[in-house]
């Protein structure tokens, strides 16, 4: 269970505004860095009631505190709070007319926020036809920020689109935004970003019956991950996994698969290892594959069992 914000305890008051502002984005950004997210997530909240105390400093510092929301959403989803990530993202979005006002840029980065967040909220249920509906507003938004929006946030918008498209099953469209991350050369594009879009591309290629040079494009995908210096255990299992796959008999697919979730399952709460599920959701795709079901599927049966069925 996770802290009520306001039970934290604050550091004392004869540090100034700035000085604590400083420290818990250190803080923030070490534990994230460290993997331990429910730290992260205290001193995250420290920083957002931080401005919270001293709203007039929110037009002043706006980007400080839009990014701090922006960790605090990213903190709650990957900690797996649903109802506090649907509460913080709804005091987000009344916010709008208030942050969104003071000029373009802050209009730029509270948008980008909750487009992806509202991605998430598709992600998490596993509504991805309601998803993929909201894509045409996201493209507009790429294309009038093209040239103010970093190349990497303008990537993960790609990379979340992508997902989507994955999981409603629509994988031509899938490896078309995958596409766009894999052919920019730009190192402001995180590499964990650039490798993941990669092992999606090679599931979605062989999904979409593209399989023709997959021997290739598994080597390729390696040779990539290895340079990266970003080839863990869960990426190990999941490359050896596909390097077998052209070779094995339809007959033996099904245990196959099964004995892959096997292993990366004891993964998904690895202090490490867990980094691959943020990214991409493996397991569900291999449920779906042994049970005969969609990605989409298998999320929503899953949300709707966590979450009383509502």
């Amino acid at each position: 269970t996770l802290p009520e914000p306001d039970t934290m305890t604050f550091l004392p008051s004869k540090l100034s505004f700035l000085e604590r502002l400083y420290l818990y984005q250190a803080q923030v950004w070490y534990h994230y860095i460290r993997h331990d997210m429910l730290t992260c997530y205290k001193y995250v909240c420290r920083w957002i009631l931080l401005f919270d105390s001293a709203p007039h400093m929110k037009e002043l510092m706006y980007d400080l505190y839009l990014r701090g929301y922006s960790r605090l959403l990213d903190g709650l989803y990957l900690l797996r709070s649903y109802r506090r990530f649907i509460q913080k993202l709804d005091d987000f979005e009344d916010e709008a007319d208030s942050i969104a006002a003071i000029n373009d840029n802050a209009r730029m980065i509270w948008q980008q926020i909750i487009y992806v967040n509202r991605i998430n909220k598709h992600f998490w249920e596993g509504t991805f036809a309601e998803g993929i509906r909201t894509i045409p507003e996201v493209e507009r938004y790429i294309r009038d920020y093209g040239t103010e929006l970093d190349i990497h946030h303008r990537m993960v918008l790609c990379y979340k689109i992508a997902c989507l498209y994955f999981g409603h099953g629509d994988y031509r469209k899938c490896m078309d935004y995958l596409g766009r991350i894999i052919s920019t050369r730009d190192p402001r594009i995180h590499r964990d970003l650039q490798c993941y879009a990669r092992i999606l591309n090679l599931i979605a290629s062989y999904e979409a019956g593209i399989d023709y040079n997959l021997d290739y494009q598994v080597r390729s995908v390696c040779l990539f991950l290895v340079k990266m210096n970003d080839m863990h255990q869960v990426q190990q299992e999941i490359m050896a996994f596909l390097k077998r796959l052209n070779s094995m008999y339809a007959t033996n697919l099904k245990e196959e698969l099964r004995q892959l979730y096997e292993r990366l399952k004891p993964l998904e709460h690895h202090p490490f290892e867990r980094r691959t599920f943020y990214y991409l959701d493996i397991l569900s795709w291999l449920e779906s594959k042994q049970k005969g079901s969609s990605v989409a599927e298998i999320i929503r049966r899953r949300f709707l069992e966590e979450n009383g069925g509502k």
